[in-house]
């Protein structure tokens, strides 16, 4: 199935289908056919050093990835 194409559409499809992404606050702020901007807030993704986790950084690294066409 494609994927919305729109910031609000993808940002309902992840939060939907991916659960993590709604629990690490997930936003998708731009999205055009080259360019996806996705952000997250520190407080849910925060280690205990105080900043942001590697792995919650690494699965916004893959969901903008994965988002762009191929």
């Amino acid at each position: 199935a494609a994927l919305p194409t729109d910031a609000a559409g993808l940002e309902a499809f992840f939060h939907a289908s991916i659960p993590l992404t709604a629990a690490q606050g997930l936003a998708v702020a731009a999205l055009s056919p080259t360019t996806v901007e996705l952000r997250a807030p520190l407080p849910p993704n925060v280690n205990d050093k105080g900043c942001a986790f590697g792995g919650g950084l690494g699965s916004l690294l893959t969901l903008a990835a994965w988002t762009l066409p191929a």
